[in-house]
């Protein structure tokens, strides 16, 4: 029979974690007949849990425990006490993989450090199944002599563990008309479709870094960058008239693999500077945590639109919305518009659907200093202020 979890909050237990606090979590509820379940429901990002698996006499015979490392907002810790060999392997298997899961997908940690008694070798080869590696540089754990550190990154779980396989697009026509050679101008210093490429490179999420361009010197600066550029894109899908939606279908239908399609593609703007790594992997943990076909950047208006005027043909003013007109500014609801950064998509929605905005989209929602529409020469002066002022404020 699968082992049933129990809480052991005795002073042994209390003593083997005192070194951190922790937050003890009741006893779970009959119907939890599996470690991986429980775990499931009732991990939150703020909070340590311990698992006790026990035997129908109640005695204790594996912890699994995870907590954020102090001061360290980003990775978290998991320990496991007692060493489970002669135990139902593949249920604490299952635990310790949703426990990972669950931390980098509910818990917005980066990366999880196991920490693992050397005389326990079931407890080593727990961990390596689950994709676990032992960690030879300096420790960020300080740990017993007796024991070893094993650490798992969450992009190297999503990608290695979990099987997914990202595709990371980057649509770069020639030919802008307002702001000639647009997508590779100059931005502080470097070709502005940079910024895009370096974020996708360095998020370490994607398999495959690929510019959908129609110009041979997109395609060149691309390549330099360290991005893919399998082909040159056909003329028919490359004028100022064609849907985004169209260029990504092309893209997916040229370089996805039919035996084993991507599992998540991600289109990031060329013109996006403020795009960063980080930003992409939580676009994809809120896509995974909502389970939603796509989540994709906005940002607040600043002032409300409920309040908006529009002008009619006799060139007055008129409310669009006139029963708010006596509405006052807090009570009116938040709305938000496409930040125009990047756009998570489970692909075969995208392909079924054949449309961006897939229903159902979870918002990445943004700061409005971060995001600057580029499409005229004044956008992109203001976009570079903006850029200056995020340096000066944080030190990049």
């Amino acid at each position: 029979m699968p082992i049933r979890p129990t809480l052991r909050s005795d002073s042994d237990l209390i003593e083997r974690w005192q070194q951190s606090p922790s937050h003890w979590i009741t006893s779970p509820p009959e119907e939890h007949d599996s470690l991986a379940q429980w775990f499931e429901t009732t991990l939150t990002s703020d909070h340590a849990v311990t698992l006790t698996g026990s035997t129908p006499c109640n005695t204790p015979t594996c912890i699994i425990r995870s907590q954020r490392l102090p001061g360290d907002e980003h990775n978290a810790m998991i320990c496991m006490t007692a060493d489970p060999h002669g135990r139902d392997h593949e249920e604490l298997k299952k635990a310790l993989h949703t426990a990972a899961d669950t931390l980098f997908t509910e818990g917005f940690c980066h990366s999880a450090v196991a920490r693992i008694n050397k005389s326990q070798p079931a407890s080593r080869r727990l961990f390596e199944e689950v994709g676990f590696v032992e960690h030879s540089s300096p420790e960020p754990v300080a740990a017993l002599n007796d024991t070893t550190t094993y650490s798992l990154a969450r992009t190297d779980f999503w990608r290695r563990v979990n099987g997914i396989k990202c595709l990371a697009i980057i649509p770069a026509r020639g030919g802008s008309k307002r702001i000639p050679r647009k997508n590779i101008r100059h931005f502080l210093g470097k070709p502005i479709i940079s910024y895009s490429i370096e974020a996708a490179l360095s998020s370490g999420i994607f398999d495959r870094v690929v510019v959908s361009t129609d110009c041979a010197e997109i395609a060149e600066v691309a390549r330099y960058l360290g991005a893919d550029v399998p082909f040159l894109r056909p003329m028919e899908i490359s004028d100022d008239t064609t849907p985004l939606i169209n260029v990504l279908i092309h893209a997916l239908e040229t370089v996805s693999p039919p035996d084993k399609p991507y599992t998540a593609a991600c289109c990031l703007l060329p013109t996006a500077p403020f795009i960063t790594a980080p930003l992409l992997t939580e676009g994809y943990r809120i896509m995974k945590h909502r389970h939603a076909p796509g989540a994709f950047t906005v940002t607040s208006f600043s002032s409300s639109i409920y309040r908006a005027f529009e002008i009619k043909d006799d060139g007055c003013l008129s409310m669009i919305w006139p029963d708010y007109e006596f509405t006052r500014s807090n009570d009116l609801p938040p709305a938000y518009h496409d930040a125009g950064q990047f756009y998570w998509v489970d692909p075969r929605s995208l392909l079924s659907e054949r449309k961006v905005f897939l229903k159902g989209s979870a918002p990445i929602i943004l700061p409005r200093d971060q995001v600057q529409d580029i499409d005229t020469p004044e956008d992109w002066l203001m976009a570079e202020l903006l850029m200056r002022g995020k340096h000066a404020t944080h030190g990049v």
